[in-house]
């Protein structure tokens, strides 16, 4: 059996996106996406942008992962940060009373919280645009640096070994 093809497309598919413009954005991004306040949509949102804009999908993947922690910690302040805006009266929340609508099926818990998803929606997209947007900014500068550093070491070395 042959693996070249597959095994060149894999090595394709995992070197994609690696410019410094490119990885600044799909840094970017993951990281914007993977703070997103509903659970277990992250994948999907990651799945859909990175390729959409030919960015190195298994880099997001891992990077969502381990900003699952982040996210968990994040969906409240999102929550109440789009209650202040949106003017509502914050939502309380307790332990049995969540226990109780996920025991009572993913429906009653939509029903329940629809409405309140919607404003730790509002929340994210208010703190975390302007976040994403200069973390693009600080890794894309990080990436140039680092690549121009690259660069004048494979001279340094090229002219010893020519010297």
């Amino acid at each position: 059996m042959n693996f070249r093809k597959p095994r060149k497309i894999i090595k394709r598919f995992l070197k994609q996106g690696l410019k410094p413009r490119e990885l600044a954005l799909c840094l970017a991004l993951t990281i914007y996406i993977s703070v997103f306040p509903i659970l277990g949509t992250i994948t999907a949102l990651l799945t859909f942008v990175m390729l959409q804009l030919r960015l190195n999908l298994p880099l997001a993947i891992s990077v969502s992962y381990l900003l699952t922690p982040v996210q968990l910690l994040c969906m409240i302040p999102f929550l109440r940060i789009g209650e202040t805006i949106y003017g509502v009266d914050p939502y309380p929340l307790d332990i049995d009373q969540l226990q109780a609508s996920f025991s009572e099926g993913i429906l009653e818990m939509l029903s329940l919280f629809s409405g309140r998803m919607l404003l730790a929606i509002l929340g994210w997209l208010i703190v975390a645009t302007p976040i994403c947007l200069i973390l693009y900014v600080i890794l894309f500068k990080l990436a140039k640096i680092r690549k121009r550093n690259k660069l004048r070491e494979e001279r340094k070395s090229f002219n010893l070994k020519n010297n």
